[in-house]
Formats: C-alpha cells, structure tokens, sequence
C-alpha cells in the first residue's frame, strides 16, 4: 500500500486551506512532488503530529528567485505574500533564516479536490 505524500502547513494557514482560497505555497526546499499528483493537506507545526484536512492535486511545481516572483506566481497565495518583497519576509519568519532575493524558492501551485 503507497502512502499519499503530504503538503504540510503552519496552523495559521487553516482557515484559508479549508476555505479553498490558498491553492500556492512557496518552499524553501524541494517539494518532492509533481504536477498530477494527489497529496494530502495536512495542518500542524511538525508534520508527523499535523492533522489531515483534504486532497489537493498538484498543477504545477517551479522554482524562481525571491525577488523575481510575480502576481502570477503569487496568486492564491495567502494574504501576507502579496508581493515579493512580503514573500520574503514572512518566509524568514517561516525557515527562522534570512533570506535575500537571490534565494531559489518551489513555487506549488494546487487545486483543491
């Protein structure tokens, strides 16, 4: 039996997960997913304690410069990476690092199922 791979979120982001309006999530590493796949979106601060919220397909996973990202890139995005400059900001938060424009970021872009 093959586990679903799992898109893990930070709890804050629960709310717009569950209403379906987050369909991008920007990662500092390898994703380790492709476009067609189904994953699982979980919820918790460490992913083997997240809980389970529902399937999301994957549509597209690419990688750009921080400070290359576009509204296209961050549409479905959550509220406070609205622009490149927000991105970068809220992901040093995220990874506890500081980063600069020159990082290389996943971009995921999901459909809720």
């Amino acid at each position: 039996m093959t586990t679903m791979k799992r898109l893990n979120f930070f709890p804050y982001y629960e709310e717009l997960l569950g209403s379906r309006a987050k369909t991008t999530t920007l990662r500092l590493h390898p994703p380790g997913i492709e476009p067609g796949e189904e994953v699982m979106l979980t919820v918790g601060w460490d992913e083997p304690g997240a809980a389970e919220l529902h399937t999301a397909r994957v549509e597209s996973v690419f990688t750009r410069r921080l400070g290359d990202l576009t509204d296209e890139d961050l549409a479905g995005e959550s509220p406070d990476c609205l622009t490149s400059a927000s991105a970068l900001y809220v992901l040093s938060c995220i990874y506890r690092q500081i980063l600069s424009e020159e990082r290389i970021v996943w971009v995921v872009k999901f459909s809720h199922l």
